[in-house]
This record gives C-alpha cells, sequence and structure tokens, in this order.
C-alpha cells in the first residue's frame, strides 16, 4: 500500500511540474512559515491551495573519526554541522496545513520550475531580446 502512495505521489508531483510549465497553474510568491520565499497556487476554485518553500536546516553529523577511541567518546566535543536544503510542499485548506510532502524526488525541480514561472523570468528574457533586437 505504501508503494501505492508514493507512485501517485510522484506523478501528483510530475503532473504539477507539467503544468506549472505549461503555465496552467499560476503561482504567486509569499512569505513562508520559516521567513523564505514561498509560492502559493490556489485550487479547487480557491477552496485549496499549495504552499512550495525551500529552507536551511543545520543537521548534526555523525563522524566516526570523531569517536575514534574510548577517551574520545567520554569527551565532550561539538558536535560536526552540516546545512541541509529542504523543499516541502504542503497542502492547504484554508490556512490549516493538512499534509505535507518532503523528501521526495522532484520537489526541487518543481521549486526551480515554479520559481521561474511566478518570477515571470520568460517574459523579462524575452522583453531584454526584443530590446536588444532593435
Amino acid at each position: 500500500m505504501a508503494n501505492t502512495a508514493t507512485d501517485k505521489s510522484v506523478k501528483f508531483l510530475a503532473k504539477l511540474l507539467e503544468l506549472t510549465q505549461e503555465k496552467k497553474l499560476v503561482w504567486k510568491a509569499e512569505s513562508s512559515p520559516r521567513g523564505t520565499t514561498a509560492f502559493e497556487c490556489r485550487l479547487e476554485n480557491g477552496t485549496r491551495s499549495l504552499r512550495l518553500y525551500r529552507y536551511i536546516e543545520d543537521v548534526e553529523v555523525y563522524d566516526p573519526q570523531h569517536y575514534s577511541r574510548i577517551q574520545d567518546m567520554l569527551t565532550p566535543k561539538a558536535p560536526r554541522i552540516r546545512k541541509v536544503e529542504k523543499t516541502v510542499l504542503e497542502v492547504l485548506d484554508g490556512s490549516l496545513v493538512t499534509f505535507t510532502f518532503e523528501g521526495m524526488s522532484g520537489l526541487r525541480d518543481l521549486y526551480d520550475s515554479v520559481s521561474f514561472s511566478a518570477s515571470k523570468v520568460d517574459e523579462l528574457m524575452d522583453s531584454v531580446l526584443k530590446a536588444a533586437a532593435s
């Protein structure tokens, strides 16, 4: 059953990417719950929406060389921290988050496409290229 849900989620993300690239979904920039830029898309006549954003999280990294001797294990050391970028797609009902897609293949590609679309970068490039050609 979990495989079926995962397969459906992957198809869902692929469809969102396709519809975004075809400009059939309209995404608008807004602030995310983590203070970064988010993009929101209204669905089902505005009753539900999707919110997509990225954030950076500090993750403690286990380093076996850090604890190579028993004495090292007993001596507290500062943990190694690595910054990890995460992409999240939330399903909202009104302002309530009802489901979250995180850590899935395709979310980064969707974010890149949505960011490009919502920022109207293609229109900006066309305008500059048209002006350069005149």
